[in-house]
């Protein structure tokens, strides 16, 4: 991987890692939040005034699924480029159901028997099974 790339691929890492823990800190602060209103309603309910409303008790809801989001920003900041190394080596492997039988004449390069062309120079293969 070239120097630019690297540096590209350490900013996104970074830009994921500081979301990540900025999305974990809002989830557990709309958690907290939605627990003291409820606790401060509880508290009020159990008493013996008036009991108002959990006014804030809506932060539960934004809290809980904040967690496993922050969950996976945090993981996209630790992947590796793993995908583009596999892909440079699929690239240089032959298939192993091709069978190279046929030698170009032209070129001399390795074809399957099935080729009409030669793969690497485009030659006929068979010039001399025409009519």
């Amino acid at each position: 991987m070239e120097e630019p790339q690297k540096e590209r691929l350490r900013g996104k890492k970074l830009f994921f890692r500081i979301l990540g823990f900025v999305l974990l800190a809002a989830a557990v602060g709309c958690i907290i939040g939605g627990f003291v209103s409820f606790i401060g309603f509880m508290s009020d309910f159990m008493g013996d005034g008036e009991t108002a409303r959990p006014n804030l008790f809506w932060l539960f809801f934004i809290g809980f699924p904040l967690i496993p989001v922050s969950a996976i920003v945090l993981t996209m900041s630790r992947t590796r480029p793993s995908v583009s190394r596999t892909a440079q080596a699929a690239v240089r492997v032959r298939p192993p159901f091709a069978r190279y039988e046929t030698t170009c004449p032209g070129c001399s390069a390795p074809n399957p028997e099935d080729n009409a062309f030669c793969s690497h120079c485009g030659k006929d293969l068979h010039k001399d099974t025409a009519i």
